[in-house]
């Protein structure tokens, strides 16, 4: 298990899959319970497009019937040079 001191409101469990933007976690909120967490870097122009994107579309149509809910979006700070910016996405785990 991954505990960051991020947020001190989820706990990344076991990776579910990863894609172009990132890695999608399944993960324990404080306060929604199980989630789905999608972490993605923040390391050029293009991350951070898609993640206005993404967020924006979460933010209109979350509560469709067929949109996993959006819990919220946590800025994780670089541990290190090498590493890049992250963006923690919440997310309603669903099974299918």
């Amino acid at each position: 298990m991954i505990n960051l001191p991020i947020t001190n409101k989820i706990t990344l469990g076991k990776e579910l899959g990863s894609g172009g933007h990132g890695q999608v976690y399944q993960g324990q909120h404080a306060k929604k319970g199980k989630v789905a967490v999608k972490v993605v870097s923040l390391e050029d122009e293009e991350d951070q497009d898609w993640v206005r994107e993404e967020l924006y579309f979460l933010s209109k149509f979350s509560a469709h019937r067929n949109v996993a809910t959006y819990h919220g979006a946590y800025f994780q700070p670089k541990a290190s040079e090498e590493e890049p910016d992250k963006l923690w996405v919440s997310k309603s785990f669903m099974m299918f």
